[in-house]
């Protein structure tokens, strides 16, 4: 299954593109497309890992060994094209690398999981509707250095009230944190993306 913007509208997705389109402006990109195709595919062209089953890292992987140790290589694998200062984002993994109730718990992804990669980047791996997501230490530190009340956000979502108090299970981390995600991009990731967006429209 190819990932697509229009096959889904979710909160948490809407989140993370609102936040990242304010970001762009912020940093000096001008008539940004209304397109969210456009701010897809640029930042997933280039700087975020797709994790499915079809990208190239894991192409021909058979399902039954899709588990936590490939997608962990893979990560490892591209971490030479990131800078210390820069964000990677692992996307379109299935729902149940993320939740502890599964049958696939043993998989699951966890703080300390993606911590023992030892990166020294901000790392955040997102579900394939971006409805379940975890960090390294690293990039939750970040958060709560650059955003020490993130967890009162009210005022900052603005137009976005019903997705303040959207009910988490206990495991899961607020859908709230996919608003600030986009935050953590370095001023070399942004430049890129600019570039980047100038060169296609």
């Amino acid at each position: 299954m190819s990932f697509e913007v229009d096959q889904f509208k979710t909160q948490g997705f809407e989140l993370f593109m609102s936040s990242w389109r304010s970001r762009l402006a912020g940093a000096g990109a001008r008539d940004l497309s209304l397109d969210q195709h456009y701010f897809w595919r640029t930042m997933r062209s280039r700087f975020a890992i797709d994790l499915s089953k079809q990208s190239e890292l894991l192409q021909g992987v058979s399902l039954a060994r899709y588990d936590t140790y490939l997608i962990l290589t893979a990560l490892l694998y591209t971490n030479s094209l990131y800078e210390s200062s820069d964000l990677i984002v692992g996307y379109n993994l299935p729902d149940h690398f993320f939740t502890t109730n599964s049958s696939e718990a043993r998989h699951c992804f966890s703080r300390e999981l993606l911590d023992s990669l030892k990166l020294t980047q901000s790392l955040v791996l997102v579900d394939e509707y971006f409805e379940n997501f975890e960090f390294n230490t690293i990039a939750y530190e970040k958060l709560n250095e650059d955003n020490p009340v993130w967890h009162d956000i009210s005022s900052e979502l603005g137009t976005l009230p019903s997705l303040v108090n959207t009910t988490r299970s206990e495991h899961q981390l607020s859908l709230n944190l996919l608003h600030f995600v986009p935050k953590l991009f370095s001023g070399r990731q942004l430049a890129e993306q600019i570039n980047y967006l100038a060169e296609i429209e």
